[in-house]
């Protein structure tokens, strides 16, 4: 095990004690005083007392990473990676303000403290908190239960508390994990350590990072999970270690100082952005004269490709940089964050890294997908929002990345483009050698479309193993498989195995979520097509079992008049809510722009985005399906062709449409803890199934631009 790798791990299980303690009430047998803290003692315990599973995935001493990793409060002055921990717990947890004191000891949601007024608990209206539940999909479990309020000089008083029984057991969760935990076996050093991460995010979610405690004058706010602390605090810190390890062997000696990292440029926040994303997936025609070519398939299978891309991209740069999963802050509809150390190494491999993916997306995709890579080096001072803040790093960013974007493939276009007589007859964009020759693009959208239905796992490949037909290859940045159930031994050995829209964790030891889904054919309701919609196939074609329902049949399956519907929605003000929403409005307002809350942010609206909206889509067809008469089963009539980070697109016969947008509205209040910041707006646009897709997309979004308008305007006339 690599030890940038072993700093990862430590900082993993650093506070692993809070729940241990919090679950079996134990007392340290060691002598607290080495550790400074009871949970930093049991974080000890716990790492002795599971040794031998330890022992058995990480090639390493787990009496030196007990140490390493509960002595954060109390390092031994003469060991460098003890202190490195302490700093980074230091910088990770300088979110923490002393507010309100809440009597309920619960996660709260981290959207109450979203607003665009000053000092956000005199505005807030309503508490809302986080049973003690595994990550799942499941609306109980990831919803917030959400209770009234009214504060009045810092006292609070509850209306409907009843709401908060039944939360759940730290007792029962602990149980859970710790079974789980016994999986760790399967897996070995970056396997067991990205396996360890998943493990941890299942279980540690919902799960305070710090709470109030009344008795020692300790009035943390918990709305940062004991997760997303001990992940920022990893990456953190394996970034502070690669910038202390490298000016080591450049004979440069950094002193291990926190005062002194406030004020040194040590850490390198890379944003990526995929561009061009709306006209990729959406420019796309059915070539008549090709046959097996289903735009619901190309249309799913695109979408899904450019979800691909931005995951491999990371993780490549992460590998080519030597840094683990923890360092990914963010990876979500098209774009990702990675925080690693200011080093000249580091700065260099990210631009010839940016030069090498443009010259593959120019070829691979005709200019017509792009991708912008921009980095800002800063201190530690910018973790504590004082006179500077984690807000400051990330605008800068932006604003790089906008210069970018206005500049993109500039190199690339002066080169010789080798003159090709045909276009793509279905994107018409990517030049081909013959007439009526789909690109690869195109042909290879197609087939993961047919593919989806029955695949279970996403597997990288970032080390070009043995293993031939790959699903997507993206030259030397690695490959990527859809791997089906019956085929997963195959690839046992890679580091990183994802199951989709689910967090079970077996021969897999991560998880991934991914809006995508779709109506299905199925052994069950193939009868019900062949007898119904035979006429609508061409000559030749045939329903198929696990393959996507047709447009124009899905249309069929409206009441009345026998239309589709596309939408478009996404978050109002996002990018104002990320920049502006969690700054201090003045001096009084506490510290609540930090880079957990930012990751937690993301992933929170990811989890809603490319997670939720597939169990909402499932529930909402489930209720016209049942009006359908001969129709038996049917996974969804809900097709979404893409939905990630905020927004989303999807299509449906018209009357389904009309209630998943009331549905969705309804359950994006509830889960961004009833905090009217969160708006949302769309557009629906009903049509006839043959309506090229781009058309069906352009006029969709001018419908939502129109609704954004009209809002804006309806505000401005009332005030």
């Amino acid at each position: 095990m690599k030890e940038i790798e072993k700093i990862a791990l430590a900082g993993l299980l650093h506070d692993i004690g809070k729940f241990y303690q919090r679950a079996e009430n134990k007392d340290c047998e060691y002598n607290k005083d080495d550790f400074k803290y009871t949970h930093a003692c049991l974080s000890y315990r716990w790492i002795i007392e599971h040794k031998e599973i330890l022992q058995k995935a990480f090639n390493i001493n787990i009496e030196e990473l007990a140490n390493l990793s509960a002595k954060h409060h109390n390092p031994d002055k003469s060991k460098d990676l003890e202190k490195i921990l302490q700093i980074a717990d230091w910088f990770s947890s300088a979110e923490r303000e002393k507010i309100l004191e809440d009597k309920f000891d619960y996660l709260h949601s981290v959207f109450e403290r979203v607003s665009f007024k000053e000092e956000i608990t005199k505005d807030i209206k309503y508490f809302s908190y986080y049973k003690l539940k595994p990550l799942s999909l499941d609306k109980e479990s990831i919803f917030p239960k959400t209770v009234e309020v009214e504060i009045s000089n810092n006292e609070i008083t509850y209306y409907n508390q009843e709401k908060l029984k039944n939360f759940g057991s730290y007792k029962i969760l602990y149980e859970e994990f710790e079974k789980e935990l016994k999986k760790l076996q399967n897996f070995k050093d970056t396997q067991a350590l990205n396996f360890i991460y998943y493990l941890l995010q299942k279980y540690l979610w919902c799960i305070p990072a710090s709470t109030f405690d009344i008795n020692k004058k300790s009035r943390h706010y918990p709305d940062i999970s004991l997760f997303d602390h001990s992940k920022v605090l990893s990456a953190i810190a394996t970034s502070l270690y690669d910038y202390w390890k490298t000016n080591l062997d450049n004979k440069k000696a950094i002193e291990l100082n926190y005062n002194k990292l406030k004020e040194e440029s040590f850490l390198l926040l890379i944003e990526g952005d995929i561009t061009g994303i709306q006209k990729f997936i959406y420019n796309i025609s059915k070539p008549q004269e090709i046959e097996k070519f289903s735009i619901a398939k190309a249309l799913r299978g695109k979408s899904f490709l450019v979800s691909l891309i931005s995951e491999l991209l990371a993780r490549y740069i992460l590998k080519e940089l030597n840094y683990p999963i923890v360092n990914a802050l963010y990876i979500g509809g098209g774009k990702f964050q990675l925080l690693v150390a200011n080093t000249n190494k580091n700065r260099k491999k990210i631009e010839n890294i940016e030069n090498q993916i443009n010259n593959v997306f120019f070829e691979k995709f005709g200019g017509e997908l792009g991708i912008v890579l921009a980095y800002k080096k800063f201190s530690g001072e910018y973790l504590e929002e004082k006179e500077k803040s984690f807000a400051d790093v990330i605008e800068d960013v932006q604003i790089l990345l906008d210069k970018k974007k206005k500049k993109k493939f500039k190199n690339e276009i002066l080169k010789e483009i080798k003159d090709k007589s045909y276009l793509c007859p279905s994107c018409k964009t990517v030049s081909v050698e013959e007439e009526n020759q789909l690109c690869s693009i195109c042909e290879n959208a197609n087939k993961i479309g047919g593919k989806l239905p029955k695949v279970k796992y996403l597997v990288f490949d970032l080390d070009n193993k043995n293993i031939p037909k790959a699903d997507f290859e993206l030259g030397d940045f690695g490959k990527v498989y859809l791997v089906e159930e019956e085929n997963i031994n195959k690839f046992k050995d890679f580091d990183e195995i994802l199951l989709l829209n689910d967090t079970n964790l077996e021969i897999n030891n991560g998880f991934k979520f991914i809006g995508n889904i779709a109506p299905l054919i199925t052994e069950n309701n193939k009868k019900f097509f062949d007898e119904n919609f035979t006429e609508e196939l061409k000559e030749g074609e045939e329903f198929r079992e696990k393959s996507v329902i047709d447009f124009t049949i899905l249309s069929k399956l409206a009441e009345g008049d026998k239309k589709l519907a596309v939408f478009r929605a996404d978050v109002d003000n996002l990018g104002l809510i990320f920049s502006d929403g969690l700054k201090k409005k003045k001096e009084t307002d506490t510290h609540r722009y930090t880079i957990s809350r930012i990751a937690t942010l993301s992933r929170m609206l990811d989890l809603f985005f490319s997670g939720y909206i597939n169990k909402l889509a499932e529930e909402v067809s489930q209720d016209f399906i049942k009006k359908i008469e001969g129709l038996k089963e049917l996974n969804s009539l809900i097709y979404i062709v893409y939905s990630g980070g905020d927004d989303l697109f999807v299509i449906a016969p018209y009357n389904v449409i009309l209630e998943f947008a009331l549905r969705l509205r309804k359950d994006f209040y509830e889960f961004t803890a009833k905090n009217l910041t969160f708006g949302m707006s769309g557009g629906i646009f009903i049509t006839h199934p043959a309506l090229p897709i781009y058309l069906l997309a352009k006029f969709s979004e001018d419908l939502e631009s129109n609704s954004k308008k009209s809002f804006y305007l309806r505000e401005r006339n009332n005030r």
